[in-house]
């Protein structure tokens, strides 16, 4: 009896265990599953929060067409505040009748095909009776095994874009009938600058259909160098600001470019409307008055930086006059073995060098010394060709393209051959140090009055027959900066530039009453191409000398009418020096007064031709009353060509060009007064 009731409290134990620990197993499952079932909440919490923060729409139905779930802005375009509200609800309980069945055949169609149904639009009328449009998308919902069990979807509201749609349809219907009569190019383009509409007068104006520029770039048909303006007008009316006069060109058919002026402003539904006129001829009225009052301004530029080259040559001069002849009289006093005759002698040079300078500017101001002749351009550059060929680089080669036969040119050698060096120069330092050609030609063209006017200083050239030597080389070119500024005096574009160039070009071929044209572009090369006026007839522009046999001057006396204080006491020393006698006047009309005193004496007078209140001019013309046979020689650092027209025909003696040498004194003495 012990023992049985023993094993029946063992085994009663040992199910009170079992029984423990089944019930630890359920504890622990019941706290897993709870675990999971907190998890699953929040999961499904932060996944409702996250379909609440998308913008658009979402919703979810079962095949029944019930809401399973959506997102905040699909309950709240249903007109609840929670989505929880929707979930069991349909949509014949949310939307008209009318619409919902549009939406349950469209889940229809998805489910039993299976496949999604994306970005189509479908019209809804909404709870509060308005209408509205709407671009949906739909998807099958699957379940592990593939079925199909639901629909998901999405929708955007796109009511806005319809009614400005159609708000853009009424207008251009009524702006097509504007459009069709206006004479003025009238167009509306999108935000992607395409031609959305524009009129029939587009095709009158640049040849183009309303066909062919419908749906066409506008910037298809801008100058390439207006792109980056018209961009930025573009970008303007993109941020919604106006924009009122703006001009550019557009191509025509036929491939020329007209000027077009703007007005335009942003258009409903981010398109552009805009209104413009073809302004082409009034451009180019602009650019002509532009051009002929810049061609104005740089001509009176060129003419007083001319006259201030002029007057600074001349009182050079003068002083010139003075070192050169003191220093001739210095050297002359000296014996051969002098220590400072070699200090005299470089001073001698550098005044002759000091003289070159004053030609180069006296040829700028076109007033420069010409021994002027008739002349071949041909023949001229024939016998210059060595001189050119050794002053250019060795990798240019330099061709000639010389015509037979040209008319004469009334032209100073020198200077001619002056101005053909500059220009081979400048070219062979264009090309520099890469191979390339220069090309030197002459041949007669013809000009009119535009041609001339259109050169770089129109000094109102009569139009006709002009012999050109032209120089066209294959360098770098000028850029639009250089070309206004090269004939500036001093002006260089290598580093270490001196002297004159193309400023002495310019002074020696408006001294010969020429002109010259440039053309010229970066890396394209430059043509200069310089026009002397053909001569009717040989032509001789030496002095006239009257009837005095040339010989060798007996001394006698002198009268040296001079204003400058330098030239007067030097210029006596050197009559001294050469067996003459010298009176001296300060001006015009002190000279004249010396002369009606003692011309018996005066053999001639040494006048120079720029004084103050009595200039040369009016001085010969003073002595000339009181004895017509006076011999005047006149003293200048002016043109001698000028000079010699001026007096032509007048009886003048003899000419010297200052500053002058003892020799040169001697010379002009010699041939005026003979012996």
């Amino acid at each position: 009896m012990g023992t049985d009731r023993r094993d029946d409290d063992d085994r009663l134990l040992e199910e009170l265990v079992v029984l423990r620990e089944r019930l630890t197993a359920l504890e622990d499952a019941e706290r897993r599953w709870r675990a999971t079932e907190a998890e699953l909440r929040r999961s499904r919490r932060m996944l409702q929060l996250v379909l609440d923060t998308i913008p658009v729409p979402v919703f979810w139905k079962d095949r029944q067409g019930v809401y399973v779930g959506c997102n905040l802005p699909l309950a709240r375009d249903c007109g609840y505040g929670d989505p929880a509200e929707l979930v069991g609800k349909t949509d014949f309980e949310t939307a008209s009748a009318k619409t919902a069945e549009a939406y349950r055949a469209d889940d229809r169609e998805v489910m039993e095909t299976g496949r999604p149904k994306l970005h189509y639009e479908e019209p809804q009328v909404k709870p509060d009776g308005g209408a509205a449009w709407l671009r949906t998308s739909k998807v099958p919902l699957r379940d592990d095994e593939g079925r199909v069990i639901g629909v998901l979807g999405t929708y955007e509201d796109i009511t806005e874009r319809k009614l400005a749609q159609a708000a853009l349809e009424e207008r251009t219907e009524q702006l097509d009938r504007f459009f069709s009569v206006s004479l003025d190019l009238l167009c509306i383009a999108d935000v992607e600058g395409r031609f959305v509409r524009v009129n029939p007068a587009w095709e009158q104006t640049l040849g183009h259909s309303v066909a062919e520029l419908e749906g066409r770039l506008y910037l298809d048909l801008v100058h390439p160098d207006d792109w980056a303006a018209t961009r930025a007008v573009a970008a303007a009316l993109a941020d919604g600001k106006p924009v009122v006069n703006f001009v550019n060109r557009y191509r025509c058919r036929d491939g020329s470019y007209r000027w077009i002026e703007w007005r335009s402003t942003p258009f409903q539904g981010g398109l552009v409307c805009a209104a413009a006129r073809d302004i082409t001829e009034r451009r180019r009225s602009e650019e002509e008055r532009r051009r002929l009052e810049a061609q104005l301004l740089h001509a009176q530029k060129l003419e007083s930086l001319g006259v201030l080259a002029g007057g600074i040559a001349h009182d050079f001069n003068n002083l010139l006059v003075a070192l050169l002849g003191n220093a001739e009289l210095a050297a002359a006093e000296l014996p051969h073995v002098s220590p400072a005759l070699p200090y005299i002698r470089n001073i001698e040079v550098a005044s002759s060098r000091a003289a070159e300078l004053c030609r180069q500017m006296l040829a700028y101001s076109g007033r420069g010394s010409f021994v002027v002749e008739a002349l071949d351009l041909s023949e001229v550059v024939r016998e210059t060709t060595h001189m050119l060929e050794v002053s250019i680089s060795k990798k240019a080669q330099l061709r000639y393209d010389l015509a037979a036969g040209l008319p004469a040119v009334e032209a100073d050698p020198t200077q001619v051959r002056q101005v053909a060096m500059n220009l081979i120069t400048n070219a062979s330092e264009a090309i520099g140090d890469r191979s390339g050609e220069i090309v030197l030609s002459t041949r007669v063209v013809e000009c009119d009055r535009a041609a001339l006017a259109a050169t770089e200083v129109d000094d109102g050239l009569p139009g006709g027959a002009y012999v050109a030597l032209e120089v066209a080389d294959t360098g770098c070119g000028m850029t639009s900066e250089v070309q206004r500024r090269v004939f500036d005096p001093f002006f260089s574009t290598k580093f270490t530039g001196r002297g004159l160039g193309m400023a002495a070009v310019l002074g020696i071929v408006r001294g010969h009453r020429g002109a010259i044209r440039l053309d010229s572009e970066p890396e394209r090369g430059t043509t200069v191409t310089v026009l002397f006026p053909a001569s009717r007839g040989a032509s001789s522009a030496n002095p006239d000398r009257g009837s005095v046999p040339a010989g060798k001057s007996a001394g006698g006396t002198v009268l040296v009418v001079d204003d400058d204080d330098s030239v007067r006491p030097v210029t006596r020393l050197m009559l001294e020096r050469l067996g003459f006698t010298a009176l001296l006047a300060s001006n015009g009309r002190e000279g004249v007064d010396v002369y009606r005193v003692r011309q018996g004496e005066v053999r001639c007078v040494l006048l120079d031709l720029t004084m103050p209140e009595m200039d040369g001019e009016e001085t010969f013309a003073a002595l000339r009353e009181v004895d017509p046979e006076v011999r005047v020689i006149l003293s200048s650092g002016y043109n001698q060509l000028e000079v010699v027209q001026r007096f032509a025909g007048r009886g003048l003696a003899g000419f010297i060009q200052k500053p002058y040498r003892l020799s040169d004194l001697q010379a002009v003495l010699d041939e005026t007064l003979g012996r």
